[in-house]
Parts: structure tokens; C-alpha cells; sequence
């Protein structure tokens, strides 16, 4: 049920406000809410029988606390009333809402009007009790560094298709989870031809297809369920939808799922396909750290260019780093380096050297890089990214790399 060894945030605790409220119209469902706020010591009488408008009338003379629940069950006008609500009660209230229709509009005009979750009644005590714990972490998170520091977003997206990006995205995640000892989730959001799950061996599910074609769905029972495990470190959440049937994600299914993944884990990297970055721009925002990952080609310098300027607007705060895959760079190069950084305005930040033969031979096994050859130069690289990306280091770096030169020796 709740975790009993959250406390609360120094923050949140200071702010004078009551912990939590309910409004709920029946029994059953005080019921199932009941036991779940004693366990975090909150007194069983705020939850109170009322309608959502009882609710906005309450709040209207009182002060609003820092995690609310109301039911719409009776509601008329249930998403006129949410508006209402969360203009009363500000953005420093965690609503949760209650409701009998199953509906993805309905669920996504809520969480337009100001309400942070949707559950589906009759509710039931485990989706209960981890809604509870995800709006109590929300201001618990508040406090120095959450319970253990923020999750750290990174965005890998390929300029060109093909080019490398969905390698570096496992072995990246694979080297955070397995030798930095972080929990890590891996998000692929090629819907249709998705690799990462390929590249463990592992069948994908439909797990991320499911999360975005209903995100009233999505709750840690949920996300512990779809997501594909690869050790107790490293999970995996993708799709192979049949390339025949048209999927577009939607920004507010997909806002929720990556919310709900970032309050699980300490670092979510993200394969996002170049070709959905302008239309969910909001995850780039959300990111710390995005990787682009080019060769030195003609057509990957413009696109470097094009996407670096998209970048610096949509999400200014993020960390950019530009990384060129060197196994695209074997014969004639069609821009030398000089060239490339000169035109994009941007230094290189990492240089994967080509290792054809460690590439391969992970293929045909189904491993990673680092279980076939750990330390390669390109593995060197590789980790040398995933450690500045965590601020975190297993030992120091191996001379060279990550400065591997594209002159011929």
C-alpha cells in the first residue's frame, strides 16, 4: 500500500496546508481510500462525503490542501468544474479525480483543465494507494533533491535515419543501469520499428502501445507490468504495432506516461525518431540532457543545423551535446570535421569510433557492447558518455577515449 518510508518534504511539511482532503459520494470507495491515508497518519475524517461542487464550495472558504481528491460522479459538467477547481485551489494542489466514464477525451480534456490524475471507479486499492503516493511525491520531491534526486531525462535522437542513434540509446542505458547502479528506464518510441527490445533479445510487448491508446491506464501498476524487463536494474518500454496501422501519439497520453516514468527511476533515456520531435517539442522541454547524434555527410550537417536551432528554442535549459558516429565515416568523407563544426557552430562533443567487428559480433549474440568487448575504444566512448551524463564514474577515463581523431594514422 503507501510507502511507509516517505517522509515528507521539509518544504511541503512548512507550508501550513493540510496534507490531503476528499470529497467522494459512496461508501465503497471511502472505503478503499480510507486505509491507505492512515497508513501515512493523515485522519480518517478528510475523507468526506460530497459532490465535486461540494468540493469548489469548500474550497471556495478554506484553504486548499496539497493533495486533493473529488468524485465526478454526479457532475454535470465535469470538466468545467476541474477548471474551476484547480483555479481554486492553484497550481500547488495534486487533484485526483474520480469517475465512472472511460473515456481517452474525457481523460485528456481533465488533464487540460488542471487535474493531475484520473482513476476509473470502482477504484481499486492498489491503483488507489499508488495515485496517493504519486501526488504525495509530487510535493515530497519539492524538498532538496526529492527522496533521491530528480530522474535525469536524456533525449537521443538520430539527424538521419539510420545512423546509429537506437545503438547508442541501449548501450547507453545498459551502462547507467548495469555499471553505475542506477534504475533506468529506456522509452523507444519508434512505435513501429522500435530496436531496442531487439537488441536484448526480448520480445517488446504491447505495452507502449497500450499507454498512449489509453492513458487513463497508466499508473505504476501499469508501468510495472508493460514494461519489458532486462535485469532488476533496466527496464524497457516499446512496441512493433504492424507498420500497416497508423498510430500517432498523442501529447497529452504521451506527457502522462513520461511523467508517470520519471517518478519511477533515476534516469529515463528516451529514442525519440527525428521525425516526432516537432510535434512533441514538450519532451524535449522536459529533458536535462539531448544527445544528436550526425555523421559527417552533407545531408546530416544541414539536418545537425536545422535541429540544433530547434532545439536551443524548445528547450533552452537542456543540456545539448552533439555526438558524431565515426562508423559512418569509413572511405571518403563528404564534409571533414573542420567543415562540419565550422558550419554548425558547434563542437563536437563525442566521437564514436568505428568497431565493425564488436558491433556484430553483440548482433548475433543478442548482447550489448560492453558484455562483448568492455574495453573497446567504442565501448570507452560509450560509457564516458553515459557517465558525464550521470555525473556519476565506475573509474577513470580510459586514455583517449571519447577523443578518438578521424585522421588516418
Amino acid at each position: 500500500m503507501a510507502d511507509k518510508d516517505i517522509k515528507p518534504a521539509a518544504g511541503a511539511a512548512e507550508d501550513g496546508r493540510e496534507p490531503f482532503a476528499a470529497f467522494v459520494v459512496d461508501d465503497q470507495t471511502a472505503s478503499v481510500i480510507t486505509p491507505i491515508i492512515e497508513e501515512y497518519g493523515w485522519p480518517r475524517k478528510r475523507v468526506q462525503r460530497g459532490t465535486l461542487e461540494t468540493a469548489i464550495r469548500a474550497l471556495g472558504i478554506m484553504e486548499p490542501p496539497r493533495l486533493l481528491i473529488v468524485d465526478l460522479e454526479k457532475s454535470k459538467n465535469p470538466v468545467d468544474e476541474i477548471t474551476v477547481l484547480s483555479e481554486t485551489c492553484g497550481e500547488n494542489t495534486f487533484i485526483i479525480a474520480l469517475g465512472e466514464i472511460n473515456d481517452v477525451q474525457l481523460y485528456r480534456d481533465l488533464i487540460s483543465a488542471g487535474a493531475n490524475d484520473y482513476i476509473l471507479k470502482p477504484v481499486k486499492p492498489e491503483t488507489m494507494s499508488s495515485a496517493i503516493t504519486k501526488g504525495f511525491l509530487f510535493f515530497h520531491d519539492k524538498g532538496p533533491g526529492g527522496p533521491s534526486g530528480p530522474c535525469k531525462m536524456c533525449i537521443v535522437i538520430g539527424v538521419r535515419g539510420g545512423i546509429g542513434a537506437s545503438l547508442l540509446v541501449t548501450n547507453i542505458a545498459w551502462i547507467i543501469a548495469n555499471e553505475l547502479k542506477r534504475p533506468t528506464a529506456l522509452l523507444d518510441l519508434d512505435i513501429h520499428f522500435g530496436t531496442s527490445a531487439l537488441t536484448f533479445d526480448l520480445e517488446p510487448g504491447r505495452g507502449l502501445a497500450d499507454a498512449l491508446e489509453d492513458p487513463t491506464r497508466v499508473d505504476d501498476l501499469f508501468i510495472e507490468r508493460a514494461m519489458i524487463k532486462v535485469n532488476d536494474t533496466l527496464s524497457i518500454l516499446g512496441s512493433e504495432m504492424p507498420f500497416e496501422d497508423p498510430f500517432f501519439p498523442d501529447t497529452t497520453a504521451l506527457n502522462h506516461l513520461v511523467s508517470t516514468l520519471k517518478g519511477k527511476v533515476k534516469n529515463l533515456i528516451v529514442d525519440l525518431p527525428r521525425g516526432m520531435a516537432g510535434e512533441h517539442a514538450h519532451l524535449l522541454e522536459e529533458s536535462t540532457d539531448i544527445i544528436l547524434v550526425t555523421e559527417l555527410a552533407l545531408a546530416a550537417t544541414r539536418d545537425t543545423i536545422r535541429f540544433l536551432s530547434f532545439i536551443k528554442n524548445a528547450a533552452p535549459k537542456a543540456k545539448l551535446h552533439v555526438v558524431l558516429n565515426a562508423c559512418h565515416c569509413d572511405g571518403a568523407q563528404e564534409v571533414s570535421l573542420k567543415d562540419f563544426e565550422a558550419s554548425i557552430e558547434t563542437k563536437v562533443t563525442w566521437i564514436m569510433p568505428m568497431d565493425v567487428k564488436v558491433v556484430l559480433n553483440a548482433v548475433r549474440k543478442g548482447k550489448v557492447l560492453p558484455e562483448i568487448s568492455k574495453d573497446s575504444k567504442l565501448v570507452q566512448t560509450i560509457r564516458n558518455i553515459a557517465q558525464d551524463l550521470t555525473g556519476l564514474k565506475t573509474k577513470p577515463k580510459a586514455k583517449g577515449a571519447g577523443k578518438w581523431s578521424l585522421k588516418k594514422k
